[in-house]
């Protein structure tokens, strides 16, 4: 796949940023600044422009997150509660489980490779699996659209449903 030309992505981009902040703005929807960045890119992509970002740009990208993420993660912070790393491990292995479990299904319902589908359906985000699946030779855009349905699942629903259980009485904030 090509890479994307200097002014294609400075336009891209700009749509992007200008829609985000309208739509954040305006609160149109819940976590504007990651959902219309990707409904841009794919309407982008629908547009039977096949290109892919700048590998310097994708990898700075990643180290961003990271180091955003990271941050947060000090040792003071584990050692001043432990139940939280013990609560992360037990999710985590939880987690691949489950994703185990949906893999073999949609192995089974949509006739996917095995590895594909466990890469597809397993924790993690957007790009490091996009890249996964490439680095591996797996199909990278299944493995991406599962990712992005999840994503955009997730933003639309938790929301929503974390409202719900504390208005039951089911969850206490």
């Amino acid at each position: 796949i090509a890479m994307i030309a200097p002014t294609p992505l400075m336009i891209v981009t700009g749509i992007a940023v200008v829609l985000a902040f309208l739509a954040n703005r305006f609160n149109i929807m819940p976590n504007a600044w990651v959902l219309v960045p990707m409904a841009v890119a794919a309407v982008y992509a629908a547009m039977g422009n096949e290109t892919r970002l700048p590998d310097p740009l994708v990898a700075g990208g990643s180290l961003l997150i990271g180091w955003g993420l990271g941050q947060y993660m000090t040792r003071e912070f584990f050692q001043a509660s432990p139940r939280v790393l013990q609560a992360a491990v037990v999710m985590t292995l939880g987690m691949l489980g489950l994703s185990l479990i949906f893999a073999y299904l949609v192995t089974d319902m949509m006739g996917l490779p095995l590895i594909t589908a466990i890469v597809a359906t397993s924790p993690g985000g957007i790009a490091e699996m996009a890249i996964t699946a490439k680095v591996l030779s797996l199909g990278a855009p299944m493995v991406t659209a599962f990712h992005l349905i999840r994503m955009v699942l997730v933003i639309l629903i938790v929301k929503r449903l974390g409202r719900y259980l504390i208005e039951k009485n089911w969850l206490k904030i």
